[in-house]
């Protein structure tokens, strides 16, 4: 044999050898992904099942669930949830209850973020909120656990995710434990969490004073809410008349007393104002806002928050209700909703729901949709149910009202895969717990986790926290009575027994009726005056050594802002602030601007005035309305510049420019670009380290306000000593950054630009930290990216982050839903991603082109109509 030709039989080998080795590689791929697959047909027997359960799917795999009685309907929504969802499931419990370095390793902060989570202590909230729940809500929870079980019986992980499979290379993997009731509580935790709006702004309010040294200037960051240019929910007259409606519905719900007690308009001042001017004090609200910053955000981050409209009969083409809503949620892929029907073959007190809607895998019922008598949607209030207190803290006491008072305290211990156990000391004052104290950890081996690192003990100042969701309550009861409702009276009368988070609830009944109710524990603040340097309205951090700056109670359910058949016709809901000025139950609010709100308002008068009546396709197009809320403030002065030739090519872009902010538009592209850049010029010299703008609608409201001052201080630019900047030069100077970047980006001719191609959301099915997932598996795990419309100020809210260096999208419509309260199978809904969280299978990314192509899919409710788009039925029978 030749030399040459045993080259070649050499060289064919090798690429024989891999060519098997590729084509191996994709089978036991191919293998491993499909193996969780479940199987949507056929039968299953499962021991202690009350009677049969059958649940149909659709052709998008959408399961609705038909039972007897109630604990067979919620142990099949656990078993279809563990079916498509079970890892997602799991990964949110580890969350709740500080145990995701079990799982994980100190990969991804995994360790910080148990520590803050235990800090918080939601799980053991969620087990003494077990021995309040009514019996009914006990029995759904523990049969929703025993479904999750039931599926879970003999499966070995790899047979449940291929997230398992992937993880399991790089770590040992934990044993599964069996669903309980308290692991779908504590979920809830996290989602009533994550859905408390702008939660660190008090401290981060702190951080920018250390900067500035100016409470005045500060607060023109946190501009009040613009009654005159942005209606409210409700206004004043109707509030009151709601107030008197909601009365009698609301009194079995009593009064709840906050942690600190005493009468209300109290004078004093406070000294909070020197502990924030000090190092020391500083240096606690820095610890407290890393601590926050350690918890994963699976369900709502970054411009979160929802948009309701529930419109009359008497403005619709049926003569019946429409309501529309959508959510905006982190993305993520599973995206954060999963859609299901849960039916009673015969609706009676034991089995009393037939509903549909839209849940989240973790927690039996639906958390907005419709049944046969009504519709409703929830949303983040923006109420401020958070505040911090800086502390004085004194080895292992505190310091209040001249008295040295014990901290309590509590050991935990934190399993880390692949390493030493974490010992955590948590204590507490008697607002809530130091986040400043996190750094108390040690090794429980006296390994530590960290070469050299020492527990801490703090004495001087810390922050310490108080949530109203810290506080054991009746969510749960509030959520499935809602679900039950047969009334608008018994709707308002479940939402009253919500705990946190404060939701905006809008609904629509079969008989006509639409309105509003605020649920949710609402805290009062003492009235304040003196000569106190800082506000003690829960915007600022408190004195905790002083008993009068605190809480002295709830807001009694029946004096909620409610509204019920306003005059107008129309109710609309997108965060912005609850009532108005002159409202008789002050509201301490983390508002939206109201952008997105006076918009959809819009639409809808402009429609009436029009003389058309409006139909489930109007309120359908009016969600993925992507009109900016800032540009025909910005466009006309950013018009008046005079720039240079090569920037003018971009600046006339904006000449003529409707607003709308479609994927194509090139004009989108720039202004966007214009105001980040903007935004950066502004306020860089001085925000830092998480206080810069994000771009979002309270930043619309900042930059408004200080364009009617053209020379106001924040427009300086700090870092140029020897020129002052006013308003004009800035916008100058974004104008000819914008055109630079987006050169750079898109290119050299203006009219090509598209919006669309920077603006763009990828769907991570990684819910953890690139470094935790092996590189070339996240193909598998991820969709995208995809060009999206809309952005931060528009009612089609894709956002991005300003001070994140890009356009991509962070947050958006988790769900869109338009409910036909005339003939609910006319009703139409979209989702995110797909029900399924098992990447490779068809309903893992199934609705992803029409959600963000701004389209919805027909939303069948009846039995008949349901079976018309059957796919797959599965029975569940007792075992024999």
């Amino acid at each position: 044999m030749t030399r040459r030709r045993a080259v070649r039989l050499a060289l064919a080998g090798i690429a024989a050898l891999v060519v098997t080795g590729l084509v191996a590689g994709m089978v036991m791929t191919i293998v491993y992904l499909r193996r969780p697959f479940p199987e949507y047909g056929g039968e299953v027997a499962l021991p202690g099942l009350r009677s049969p359960v059958t649940v149909v799917r659709d052709s998008r795999g959408i399961p609705q669930i038909y039972a007897d009685d109630a604990e067979s309907l919620f142990r099949a929504q656990g078993y279809v949830h563990a079916q498509d969802r079970f890892f997602e499931m799991d990964l949110r419990r580890r969350v709740a209850s500080g145990r995701l370095a079990e799982l994980v390793g100190d990969t991804s902060g995994a360790v910080a973020a148990d520590t803050a989570v235990r800090t918080l202590g939601w799980r053991q909230t969620a087990e003494q909120e077990l021995e309040l729940v009514a019996p009914s809500t006990r029995v759904a929870l523990d049969a929703y656990a025993a479904g999750v079980n039931d599926y879970l019986r003999g499966r070995s992980l790899t047979e449940l995710s291929v997230n398992y499979t992937l993880l399991g290379l790089g770590t040992r993997l934990p044993r599964i434990d069996s669903w309980s009731a308290v692991d779908s509580l504590a979920w809830f935790k996290v989602v009533a969490w994550q859905l408390t709006p702008r939660r660190t702004d008090e401290l981060d309010r702190a951080r920018i004073f250390a900067t500035v040294k100016d409470v005045a200037r500060v607060d023109k960051l946190y501009p009040g809410y613009p009654y005159d240019e942005h209606s409210p929910v409700i206004d004043t007259t109707a509030s009151r008349r709601a107030t008197v409606t909601g009365r009698a519905m609301v009194r079995a719900a009593g009064t709840e007393r906050a942690a600190v007690g005493g009468e209300e308009d109290v004078t004093f001042t406070s000294g909070a104002a020197y502990a924030l001017s000090t190092d020391g004090g500083q240096d606690a609200v820095q610890q407290a806002r890393q601590v926050l910053d350690a918890v994963p955000t699976l369900f709502a981050g970054n411009g979160a928050g929802g948009s309701s409209v529930a419109v009359s009969g008497d403005l619709t083409s049926t003569g019946s209700p429409v309501l529309a809503a959508d959510v905006n949620l982190t993305t993520a892929l599973p995206g954060v909703l999963y859609q299901v029907g849960l039916h009673c073959r015969n609706v009676s007190p034991t089995c009393s729901y037939d509903v549909s809607g839209f849940s989240t895998a973790g927690m039996p019922g639906v958390l907005s949709g419709h049944n046969t008598r009504l519709a409703w949607a929830i949303s983040s209030a923006n109420i401020d149910t958070t505040d911090y207190y800086l502390e004085i803290v004194l080895d292992d006491s505190y310091l209040r009202e001249g008295q040295v008072k014990p901290l309590d305290s509590r050991e935990e211990v934190i399993q880390v895969a692949g390493s030493s156990a974490v010992k955590v000391v948590v204590r507490s004052t008697g607002h809530g717990p130091l986040l400043s104290d996190v750094d108390n950890v040690s090794p429980v081996d006296g390994e530590a986790l960290t070469p050299g690192q020492e527990p801490v003990r703090l004495s001087g100042f810390g922050v310490s926290v108080a949530w109203t969701g810290s506080r054991p309550g009746r969510s749960m009861d509030a959520l499935l009575g809602m679900n039950a409702a047969s009334s608008v009276q018994q709707l308002r009368a479940s939402a009253a027994l919500l705990s946190a988070p404060a939701l905006n609830v809008v609904f629509a009944d079969v008989g006509g009726q639409i309105g509003y109710q605020l649920a949710g524990r609402v805290p009062v603040r003492r009235a304040a005056s003196g000569d106190s340097p800082l506000p003690v309205d829960g915007t600022w951090p408190g004195s905790g050594w002083e008993s009068r700056d605190g809480w002295i109670r709830y807001v009694r359910p029946v004096r909620l802002p409610a509204v019920v058949d306003p005059p107008e016709g129309f109710v609309v809901s997108a965060g912005q602030a609850t009532t108005g000025r002159d409202a008789p139950v002050p509201l301490s609010g983390t508002w939206d601007y109201g952008y997105r709100s006076q918009r959809l308002r819009t639409l809808v008068t402009q429609a009436v005035k029009d003389g058309r009546q409006l139909s489930v396709e109007d309120l359908d197009r009016f969600q993925t309305d992507t009109r900016n809320g800032m540009a025909a403030e910005l466009v006309p002065l950013l018009l008046a510049q005079k720039v240079d030739v090569f920037t003018r090519e971009g600046q006339q872009l904006l000449r003529g420019w409707d607003y709308t902010q479609p994927t194509d538009s090139a004009s989108a592209a720039y202004f966007n670009a214009v105001w980040a850049e903007l935004l950066d010029l502004t306020f860089a010299d001085e925000l830092s380290d998480g206080t810069e703008p994000d771009g979002g609608d309270r930043w619309s409201e900042v930059v408004r306000q200080l364009l009617k001052r053209p020379r106001d201080s924040w427009w300086d630019d700090r870092r140029t000593p020897n020129v002052i900047e006013a308003r004009d030069e800035i916008l100058r100077r974004a104008l000819v950054q914008a055109r630079l970047r987006l050169t750079s980006q898109l290119g050299k001719d203006p009219e090509r630009w598209r919006w669309g191609k920077p603006h763009s959301v990828e769907l991570a099915g990684r819910p953890l930290a690139e470094s935790v997932w092996p590189a070339p598996m996240r193909w598998l795990l991820d969709r995208g990216p995809y060009e999206v419309p809309g952005g931060p100020s528009s009612v089609s809210a894709y956002s991005w982050n300003a001070a994140g260096g890009s356009f991509r999208v962070d947050s958006g419509p988790a769900m869109r839903m338009t409910v036909d309260l005339a003939d609910f199978d006319q009703s139409r809904w979209i989702n995110q991603s797909g029900v399924s969280g098992h990447p490779g299978n068809a309903h893992f990314d199934d609705q992803i082109d029409d959600w963000r192509a701004g389209r919805s899919k027909p939303w069948a409710f009846s039995e008949d109509a349901v079976r018309e788009q059957k796919d797959d039925e599965l029975r569940l029978v007792p075992a024999t």
